[in-house]
């Protein structure tokens, strides 16, 4: 009877229940992860956290938590480690995908795109400073942020959280109210305080699917490197520096001096609205583009390959 009237007068207790309930349901598919980058014994030199998206042990985390590792080991919440093989990493995400052997343990599944909201409420699950188990509870503060890669591309519509967030967070899951990942985990925005920023779940699912299907992720190729000419939303171009031997663009008859202002009659006004121009789907696909040689525009066509 009193508990019954507690529960009434604080309807918190509620709330609280359902979080513990939520976190029980989700804890067992969150790792800790653990890498050795200069031998294969003694301590790890890094760690960060991990999550399965399968029941065949596949675990999604961040590039950067493997990169240079020539060895990877999962601890799971039981406390058992498994070695952790790396099917495939795409730096341009900051996404990897490891595999361990079948746990005993139910996959997060990814949420769907478009399927949250500013103001909901998350959970920042992982191993923040080899704290193994942790959870942060937040909101989610904005959409459509981005946030650039250690491999200087643009990660394009991250999300932004208050739930805390610190080293060994890294490649966590961020989850909804529903038990589903609605983000990897992957940023702290300093120096400021209660910014975390998460990778979008169909960001990652496609990374998955790719890298399951071909080992790694294609995406479109040009072959150009170049330099962006205007701050980005003012009209430029890209001013060609190098024109890349083999590559399409080099067959279209790009030269260095010239500059790209448009691809398919869009204007393109910089390197990442170009790479934005640049996805897997247009592989194989001839294009044209918009060129400025010195006071001529000309109109090349050239036929996009897979990125090497």
């Amino acid at each position: 009877m009193l508990a019954g009237t507690l529960s009434r007068a604080f309807p918190l207790s509620s709330l609280s229940d359902g979080l513990a309930d939520l976190v029980a349901q989700a804890s067992p598919a969150v790792v800790q992860l653990r890498a050795w980058r200069e031998a294969r014994s003694g301590p790890p030199t890094g760690s960060g956290s991990g999550f399965l998206v399968s029941a065949r042990g596949r675990l999604l985390t961040n590039h950067h938590v493997t990169e240079g590792a020539r060895r990877l080991e999962a601890v799971l919440p039981s406390g058992e480690t498994r070695e952790a093989t790396l099917l495939g990493r795409d730096p341009h995400t900051d996404l990897a995908v490891l595999e361990i052997e079948k746990p005993d343990a139910d996959p997060l599944l990814l949420a769907p795109p478009g399927d949250l909201r500013v103001g909901e409420m998350v959970l920042a699950m992982g191993s923040p400073f080899g704290l193994a188990g942790s959870v942060s509870l937040g909101i989610v503060s904005g959409l459509g942020r981005s946030l650039r890669s250690g491999s200087g591309r643009l990660i394009e519509n991250v999300i932004q959280t208050d739930a805390p967030l610190n080293p060994g967070n890294s490649g966590g899951p961020l989850v909804d109210m529903r038990g589903r990942a609605v983000g990897v985990n992957t940023a702290l925005f300093l120096p400021a305080q209660g910014i975390g920023l998460a990778i979008p779940a169909s960001t990652a699912q496609l990374v998955l699917d790719e890298i399951l299907q071909f080992g790694r992720v294609r995406r479109a190729w040009l072959g150009v490197v170049g330099q962006t000419l205007a701050p980005p939303g003012r009209k430029g171009g890209i001013l060609i520096h190098r024109v890349e031997p083999g590559s399409p663009a080099e067959a279209a008859g790009l030269e260095p001096e010239d500059v790209l202002v448009g691809l398919e009659g869009k204007e393109v006004d910089g390197l990442d609205a170009l790479l934005r121009a640049l996805p897997r789907e247009a592989i194989g696909r001839e294009v044209e583009l918009g060129v400025l040689r010195g006071r001529r525009r000309l109109a090349l066509r050239a036929r996009l390959a897979e990125a090497p």
